[in-house]
């Protein structure tokens, strides 16, 4: 309720929509246990058996931006 971006609130919460929007950010943590559902959130369990054996990308090897050079880099 306090996050704020450049000083500015994200959510103004006299306004109903800015409320209606917290509460559906808020739901999301009841998802947490039945991460099938679209849009859910996933505890650490579930992520790591997930993407177990994946490739991770990080700034340092930026293997889905790079990996492969355009015409133009040629």
């Amino acid at each position: 309720m306090n996050y704020r971006i450049e000083g500015k609130p994200v959510l103004d919460l006299t306004r109903s929509l800015d409320r209606q929007r917290l509460e559906e950010v808020l739901a999301l943590a009841d998802t947490v246990q039945d991460p099938a559902g679209r849009g859910a959130m996933e505890n650490q369990t579930s992520i790591r058996r997930h993407y177990q054996g994946k490739r991770i990308i990080t700034d340092d090897n930026m293997g889905a931006e790079w990996s492969r050079r355009s015409d133009e880099d040629r």
